[in-house]
């Protein structure tokens, strides 16, 4: 017995009809019949009555057609569960991303990615940049979202978006009914912190909400992502003006070497810039 005469076995006793069971097993109907011929011989029994006018099962052909299905339905579980396992360990990514990019574009990837594929799972980390770094160096995570370009040779930097650079400030500033500044202006604004300063290498950074909390008070601007202003509750309160011709590249960083095939079923949802 065989898992090929078992699916012949199958389909003849859900049809009832060898000629309908060729048909939708794309294979003639004598091949059919040669396979199930041969496993009367093995089981010594019949497995069908047959004559001109119908094809009915005989009580030895009820259990097997039970257990039949159980052993197609035991296959396609352990197919799935195989294929599952070569997704990554349990198929599951991990995956950094930096502070604020949640207020973006990132929900709805992620979003989309889950509806398509259910059974996969996401582990998820936000922090600063270095910090992500270090986590993508000790294999920590598979995958970092990130504007701080890596320069190695063994990791990949994808660009997937652009984000327009702007000023944060108060809405009692003078400038905050400007609808844009040139580069040129930045000079004479108290920009206490900035992109390098959010996220920075060294030393101590600033999580973002704490950031639009000291410009609150009055300690300065900042030089920020646009995404920035979607924290909802600052809105009320801050203003973001863009600066000409600013903007900053998030990338996708992953180490080229790493086999987690859902490091590129992601990529496929991540808009890629050319």
């Amino acid at each position: 017995m065989n898992i090929k005469q078992i699916e012949y076995f199958v389909k003849v006793a859900k049809t009832l009809n060898y000629t309908k069971a060729s048909q939708q097993l794309y294979v003639s109907q004598s091949a059919i019949t040669k396979q199930i011929n041969l496993l009367e011989e093995e089981l010594r029994t019949k497995l069908f009555i047959r004559n001109n006018k119908c094809v009915k099962l005989t009580m030895a052909g009820e259990i097997l057609l039970g257990e039949s299905l159980d052993i197609l339905c035991r296959i396609e579980n352990c197919q799935k569960r195989i294929k599952d396992l070569k997704f990554g360990e349990k198929g599951n990514l991990r995956l950094g991303y930096v502070n604020g990019l949640e207020r973006t574009f990132f929900v709805s990837i992620v979003n989309e990615f889950y509806r398509e594929h259910p059974q996969y799972h996401m582990s998820f980390d936000s922090g600063i940049s270095y910090i992500l770094r270090e986590k993508l160096l000790n294999e920590q995570v598979d995958m970092i979202l990130t504007h701080r370009y890596f320069d190695s040779p063994d990791y990949e930097n994808l660009i997937i978006c652009k984000v327009p650079i702007m000023v944060f400030v108060r809405k009692d500033s003078p400038y905050a009914k400007k609808q844009y500044l040139e580069k040129s202006e930045l000079l004479n604004l108290d920009i206490m912190y900035d992109t390098q300063g959010l996220y920075c290498e060294h030393g101590e950074s600033i999580p973002l909400d704490h950031l639009l909390l000291l410009i609150l008070e009055g300690k300065g601007t900042a030089l920020l992502p646009e995404f920035a202003i979607h924290y909802t509750q600052f809105q009320d309160y801050l203003v973001g003006i863009p600066v000409k011709d600013m903007e900053e590249k998030i990338y996708a960083i992953y180490q080229k070497k790493n086999s987690n095939p859902l490091i590129q079923e992601f990529i496929k949802y991540l808009k890629i810039v050319k």
